[in-house]
């Protein structure tokens, strides 16, 4: 019984859920800053349960704060950067996984996580942004324009797109192909 009256929200709750965490629906860095107090406790819990633990020095407890609040930024960011930690951890989503949550905004979006995806993947609230970044690699490969200096300038195109995107905004790629593509053929 207990768990059922836990799991009726009142309206007003359910309000600021669906509003608040997804008011941005193109993030830049800060916003991920912006949440609902209840949002801060649940998430916030996760970032101080284990130093509350563990008892660390006051000097580990602020770098591990300092990069949890850094961590976050960067996946409200919209950019990929070298030094991210997609690059070196395979679970980790990073801010491309996350900006997906963010491209609709007030909807269940998917792509609840900002860093470990496993849970998204295995409860299949991921399903369309593989779907979106399946059709985004079938794009990319069926490049076809009839002439082979245009297929090989767009081969090009893709190929200097792939190294170029990690200091590109995903949403500005397409835009990032044609000048490419332009100035090539």
């Amino acid at each position: 019984m207990a768990i059922q009256t836990c799991s009726q929200r009142p309206p007003r709750v359910s309000v600021y859920d669906r509003t608040n965490p997804c008011r941005y629906a193109t993030p830049f860095g800060l916003t991920s800053e912006y949440a609902h107090p209840a949002e801060i406790l649940f998430l916030g819990f996760a970032t101080v349960v284990g130093p509350a633990l563990t008892g660390p020095h006051l000097f580990t407890l602020w770098l591990w704060m300092v990069l949890r609040v850094l961590e976050t930024v960067e996946a409200h960011s919209g950019y990929h950067f070298p030094w991210s930690p997609s690059n070196f951890l395979p679970l980790y989503g990073g801010s491309d996984f996350h900006d997906h949550h963010h491209c609709v905004l007030y909807t269940k979006s998917g792509n609840y996580a900002s860093t470990f995806v496993y849970m998204d993947w295995l409860f299949g609230t991921d399903k369309d942004y593989r779907k979106a970044k399946t059709i985004e690699e079938k794009k990319e490969e069926s490049v076809d324009c009839g002439s082979c200096l245009v297929k090989t300038s767009a081969r090009l195109a893709i190929e200097l797109r792939s190294r170029k995107r990690r200091w590109m905004h995903p949403r500005n790629s397409q835009s990032v192909i044609a000048l490419t593509i332009d100035t090539i053929g």
